[in-house]
């Protein structure tokens, strides 16, 4: 890091360069769990109750089934708790630091935050060099599905139903 390597010859020149430490970004696939407070006199409750899931975990209960079943995040229950990809930095501190310490497949303690109580599962985290920008997802093609269902419905009185489109073959 910091060498100078060169000059190397290439077919129209030479190049000279200088090794730079790379920056990375690292994103987080992780699952929680999230039981959310019902006031002061339930927060103890709740973090019994995580507690209690955490146990069931570690004596092979699975993951995303418990957050099916019992996680308060509408947003992911549905999806075994998992959260689309993330940088762990974007997340509340308490869950960004217990995120570092993980391998995957390992899962918190219960985590106290101002929301409720987490337990999170690591998925995986990957390292993209800084900058490097994801290709963005591709949109379906609705068109198709539009001129069959053009095709299909029935022509205004009066007026002639048109023939679906059919692809013709070349030469």
């Amino acid at each position: 890091i910091g060498d100078i390597v060169g000059p190397v010859q290439f077919r129209d020149g030479f190049l000279v360069a200088k090794i730079e430490p790379a920056e990375f970004d690292t994103t987080v696939e992780a699952r929680h769990i999230f039981l959310a407070f019902a006031g002061n006199k339930g927060r103890e409750a709740v973090l019994a109750r995580a507690a209690a899931l955490k146990a069931e975990i570690a004596n092979g209960a699975d993951f995303s089934e418990l957050a099916r079943k019992v996680s308060q995040d509408p947003l992911t229950s549905e999806n075994g708790g998992l959260w689309e990809p993330f940088k762990a930095s974007d997340r509340v501190p308490q869950i960004a630091s217990a995120l570092e310490s993980l391998q995957p497949g390992q899962v918190t303690d219960p985590i106290a935050t101002p929301y409720g109580v987490h337990l999170i599962q690591l998925v995986k985290r990957s390292r993209t060099p800084k900058g490097t920008k994801k290709a963005p997802a591709k949109k379906a093609d609705n068109k198709p599905a539009e001129k069959a269902a053009a095709a299909a419905a029935p022509a205004p009185a009066g007026k002639k139903a048109k023939a679906p489109e059919t692809a013709q073959e070349g030469p």
